[in-house]
C-alpha cells in the first residue's frame, strides 16, 4: 500500500473510531440527564416491554422477542438493525445485558444477546447506546480501500493518491454511452443524469444540493464550449471513470 493512501486510511478510521466513540458517550449523557417521557420522545428508549420469546440465533447468541406491555403496538422510536442497546428492569438499576436489534416491527423489537444472559426480568426496559452498523461499514470500506489494488482500480487510485502521473496511463478509447437522441435533451438541460442530494445525520437535515452524473461525452462538449481540453485517463468498474480538464 502506498504512503499517502495508507496515512488517508489510518487517519480516516481513527477519526471514525472517535465519532463512534462521541456519539455512545452522547447517548450516555442523554440517557443520565433526560427524562423518560424525554427519551420517549426522542424515540431512544422504550419502557415496559414484555420478553415475550427467547428464540435461537446465529453464532450461539439467542434473539429475545419485545413486545410492549400496555398496548399493541410501540410508540414511534428510532431503534433499528444494528443499533446496540441496553436492557433493565429500570432506569436506576444496572444494564442486565447489552444486545444488537436484530428487527424492528410495528408490535415488537428483536435483540441479540449472548447465551449467558437469558435470564432477563419478565419486563424490561430499551435504552438506545449506539448504532453500529453504519461505523461497521465505513471501517470496511476503509479497509479496502487500504488493501493492495490491481488493474484498472488500482492506476486510478495511484493517480488520485499522487503515486502515478494522469499521463503514465493508457490513452482511453471514449464510448458514447448514451444515444444520439439524448443530444436535445441535453442542449435543453434536461440531462438524465442530474440528482438531487439531501444529507441526514440523526435530527439534522441539511439544504438539498445538486449532482450531477456526467458522461465522457458530455464532459468532453462543455470543456469545448469553455475552450478547455477533456481527457479521460482512467475507467472504473461500472461506467466510473477518471478525466482531466486542462486547457
Amino acid at each position: 500500500m502506498s504512503d499517502p493512501r495508507d496515512a488517508f486510511v489510518e487517519r480516516h478510521r481513527r477519526l471514525l473510531r472517535l465519532e463512534q466513540r462521541a456519539e455512545a458517550d452522547e447517548a450516555e449523557r442523554l440517557l443520565q440527564t433526560r427524562s423518560d417521557a424525554e427519551l420517549v420522545a426522542r424515540g431512544t428508549t422504550l419502557l415496559r416491554l414484555e420478553v415475550a420469546d427467547l428464540e435461537p440465533g446465529f453464532g450461539g447468541t439467542l434473539h429475545a422477542v419485545l413486545r410492549p406491555s400496555r398496548s399493541d403496538e410501540l410508540p414511534p422510536h428510532r431503534f433499528g438493525p444494528g443499533d446496540v442497546v441496553a436492557l433493565r428492569a429500570s432506569r436506576d438499576e444496572p444494564a442486565t445485558s447489552s444486545a444488537v436489534v436484530v428487527r424492528a416491527r410495528r408490535d415488537h423489537v428483536v435483540v441479540a444477546i449472548g447465551d449467558d444472559d437469558r435470564d432477563l426480568p419478565s419486563i424490561v426496559r430499551l435504552d438506545r447506546l449506539a448504532t453500529d452498523v453504519t461505523f461497521r461499514r465505513l471501517d470496511l470500506a476503509l479497509r479496502e480501500l487500504g488493501a493492495e489494488q490491481k488493474g484498472e482500480r488500482g492506476r486510478m487510485l495511484d493517480v488520485l493518491f499522487g503515486e502515478r502521473d494522469a499521463s503514465d496511463n493508457e490513452p482511453a478509447t471514449i464510448e458514447r454511452w448514451f444515444d444520439e437522441g439524448l443530444d436535445e435533451w441535453r442542449s435543453g438541460g434536461l440531462y438524465p443524469g442530474e440528482v438531487e442530494y439531501r444529507l441526514t445525520y440523526g435530527d439534522f437535515e441539511g439544504e438539498p444540493y445538486p449532482w450531477l452524473f456526467v458522461d465522457p461525452v458530455t464532459l468532453a462538449d462543455r470543456a469545448r464550449a469553455a475552450g478547455l481540453r477533456s481527457e479521460v485517463v482512467a475507467r472504473g468498474a461500472r461506467g466510473s471513470f477518471l478525466a482531466r480538464v486542462s486547457k
